[in-house]
């Protein structure tokens, strides 16, 4: 912006002065760079309100596109997240329902291990008993397991 407001006073002060066409005290020059960066600076600035609308409806619309934009990331963001959080329900109940299997199949062979330990145990507790009648025979009968008969 700077050197078409510079070429602009540049073009300016040549057709006047090829003109002959005089200022009251002096002839027009082109104005330095720092002068045209003063003018750039107050047009930016202090421009009329067309221009200062437009940079503001610019600038206004810059913002919106990258609210969409970081909106649009954020619905991204969100779903991938949503999916990961339905894949971890989903194996969470695949794994509860293992998890229930596995309970009722352990409690199944506890009680089978009970009913095993139970009938071991009346097993030997008859064994325990023949053996009491076995001796008391053997007591009974002179320390022969049964009385020869007499004929």
């Amino acid at each position: 912006m700077l050197k078409r407001v510079y070429k602009h006073h540049q073009k300016q002060a040549s057709r006047r002065a090829k003109s002959g066409e005089r200022t009251r005290v002096r002839q027009h020059r082109a104005p330095s760079k720092r002068a045209c960066l003063e003018m750039a600076n107050k047009m930016a600035y202090d421009g009329s309100p067309m221009r200062e609308t437009t940079r503001l409806l610019m600038d206004t619309v810059r913002v919106a596109r990258e609210t969409e934009e970081i909106g649009l990331q954020t619905s991204v963001t969100m779903q991938m997240q949503r999916q990961r959080l339905e894949d971890t329900r989903d194996h969470l109940d695949e794994m509860k329902s293992i998890s229930m299997s596995a309970k009722r199949s352990i409690r199944e062979l506890e009680n089978k291990a009970f009913r095993y330990k139970m009938c071991l145990w009346f097993v030997i507790l008859l064994l325990f008993c023949a053996n009491i009648a076995v001796l008391i025979a053997m007591v009974r009968n002179g320390g022969k397991l049964y009385r020869p008969r007499q004929a």
